[in-house]
């Protein structure tokens, strides 16, 4: 889907696990100088250090967007920039803060929600899923700078945790149990409510655990002790062992399997096909292949090839309603396919008007295609029913072609410039948020125009093939139901037949001398 222009550009931080605020607020506060010094032509600028998190209970204080609100078209000075080109600007600095994690916000006025370039990392191992995620994004932003930008995962820095190992054998010779051990660390680290205090109808909870002075470092769970059933009192360090590791802040789940997406937005200009197969080749060639793990390539390809495949069917749904009420009018089932030839013609004038502005194909212009397939039969219609007309009349076929697309050209002109006339400023000059509704006027716009012209010159031309072979064929019928009947003879037949193709060929000679005095002629002049 084609994105609309936006007056703002938004950029979100994401910094470390367990940065402080004022860490993260520096670092913003140092690119937004960075960005003022690039930048020209910035209203104002806001900025949020601190987000939020469905998964944590305070701020997430490593975490933070900048927004740099742009001048609108109409006010910008020469020299001032829009989206684009601030974007540009702006990313030549992402690099410049290392383990800092930089990529631009989604535009408000964008009409799809997912990435161009979607890398999807499946497995029941939560390791091997962190592993080959990390190794995907190294690799697209070391080999990849050719098709993508902006590369990112969902997968977030872990969490500091220490995991305590018990020796289960040795727990029990000491006549202990998980329990009995699990209580004893919970309480304390976390408090046990020993006993109630009661002030003025209040209760006031005694939590009995160890003073912060004694929990600040990982050893000093050596210091705990558990009492077991003698009475006696196991330090804790005997039958466990604790290891620091790192927890995952969030896990993904889709169908049952753990996954990370990986995700980056292609590079100015490049068409979404070209990134696509650029970057499937890179997975190829450098991701290993290993059982369990799933990479999967989606994105926007993926959704515009369902949008277009649900589309193809409405548009030929489409047609065939145009088809059934074509055939109830003509009372004929030729007819409606003459006319419905010029939808086909139309598509070729959508593809030179994108291929002459330099407009990628995307899902709005399938819905232009949609409109068009509505519109443009209407010229086809009112050329073949007046057609019909004059042959009721008494005229001959040719004739009829000819006196048809003369008479109907003033009509079919009319009413195919003023639809053009009318689109040609969405189609060509787009105003200020309406980027992605341009391509339903110039796939009307390109389709409309071919196909008028393409209705004016080939259908008078079909027409007079489907037909001239039609009354060929009840001609010949007839004459052999009269020879059937004994009316005419087979040698009258054949006599006819005869002298048809010598007149033929006479006209023919006619024709041919007739064009040579012609050039004589100018070669005279």
């Amino acid at each position: 889907m084609p994105n609309s222009a936006a007056n703002d550009v938004s950029v979100e931080f994401t910094l470390p696990q367990g940065t402080k605020l004022d860490i993260t607020d520096d670092t913003m506060h140092e690119f937004e100088n960075l960005a003022k010094q690039e930048l020209a032509g910035v209203k104002y600028v806001t900025m949020t250090v601190g987000g939020t998190s469905m998964f944590s209970s305070g701020a997430e204080t490593n975490k933070g967007k900048i927004t740099f609100t742009l001048y609108p078209p109409l006010e910008r000075q020469p020299g001032y920039d829009n989206e684009k080109s601030a974007k540009a600007k702006l990313r030549k600095h992402f690099n410049d803060f290392p383990g800092a994690d930089l990529k631009f916000a989604a535009n408000a006025n964008s009409a799809s929600s997912s990435s161009d370039i979607n890398i999807m990392v499946k497995s029941d191992d939560l390791n091997l899923v962190r592993e080959y995620a990390q190794l995907v994004e190294k690799m697209l932003k070391e080999k990849g700078t050719e098709y993508v930008q902006e590369v990112s995962s969902d997968q977030e820095e872990g969490l500091p945790e220490a995991t305590i190992t018990v020796n289960r054998e040795k727990m029990y010779e000491f006549g202990l149990n998980i329990h009995t051990v699990g209580a004893e660390i919970s309480g304390a680290i976390n408090g046990t409510t020993a006993s109630r205090y009661t002030e003025r109808g209040k209760d006031i909870d005694v939590v009995v655990r160890l003073s912060a002075q004694d929990k600040k470092r990982l050893d000093d769970l050596d210091s705990i002790s558990v009492v077991n059933s003698q009475g006696q009192r196991i330090p804790l360090s005997s039958f466990a062992r604790y290891d620091e590791t790192t927890a995952p802040v969030t896990i993904y789940r889709e169908n049952q399997a753990r996954v990370v997406h990986v995700t980056a937005s292609r590079v100015d200009g490049m068409s979404l096909g070209v990134c696509q197969q650029g970057v499937r080749q890179l997975l190829a060639d450098n991701i290993p292949k290993e059982d369990g793990v799933t990479v999967q390539l989606g994105g926007s390809m993926e959704d515009m090839v369902e949008a277009v495949t649900n589309f193809g069917m409405i548009i030929i749904m489409a047609a065939f309603l145009v088809f059934v009420v074509m055939a109830s009018q003509f009372e004929s089932l030729l007819d409606p396919f003459i006319v419905l030839l010029t939808i086909p013609l139309s598509f070729i004038g959508v593809i030179m008007i994108y291929g002459i502005t330099g407009t990628q194909l995307n899902v709005i212009t399938i819905m232009g295609m949609l409109v068009l397939v509505g519109t443009i039969v209407n010229n086809g219609i009112v050329l073949v029913d007046y057609t019909n007309l004059l042959r009721k009349r008494g005229m001959q076929l040719e004739e009829a072609c000819v006196e048809a697309a003369r008479n109907r050209l003033r009509p079919i002109l009319m009413s195919t410039l003023t639809t053009v006339i009318s689109l040609a400023p969405m189609a060509f000059f787009p105003g200020e948020g309406s980027q992605s509704m341009q391509p339903i006027s110039l796939t009307v716009f390109g389709g409309m125009t071919f196909g008028s012209l393409m209705t004016l010159f080939i259908m008078p031309t079909v027409y007079f093939i489907f037909n001239n072979r039609r009354l060929k064929k009840a001609e010949k019928k007839l004459r052999k139901q009269l020879i059937k009947e004994g009316k005419i003879t087979k040698t009258e037949e054949k006599q006819r037949i005869k002298e048809e193709k010598k007149r033929a060929k006479l006209e023919a000679k006619a024709a041919k001398a007739a064009k040579d005095l012609e050039e004589f002629k100018n070669g005279l002049s």
